[in-house]
């Protein structure tokens, strides 16, 4: 287990950048690099933003929105 901390000046940043973590927590992770993570269909996305700096490793829908 790995405990993290993130924090905004106000709620909405704080729930923004939260957002950004799951995403970047979701697309880091083994499972995503081996293909065996998936939300509704395999290679589609887990529709979580992620900081500019990754966008490049966007697959499926995620790949097409526009993003924070």
């Amino acid at each position: 287990m790995r405990i993290s901390s993130g924090f905004g000046v106000d709620s909405v940043q704080a729930l923004s950048l939260a957002m950004q973590k799951v995403g970047t927590e979701l697309y880091m992770n083994q499972h995503h690099r081996d293909q065996s993570l998936a939300f509704e269909e395999p290679g589609q996305g887990y529709g979580f933003p992620v900081p500019k700096p990754l966008r490049d490793i966007l697959i499926g829908d995620d790949a097409t929105a526009d993003g924070i």
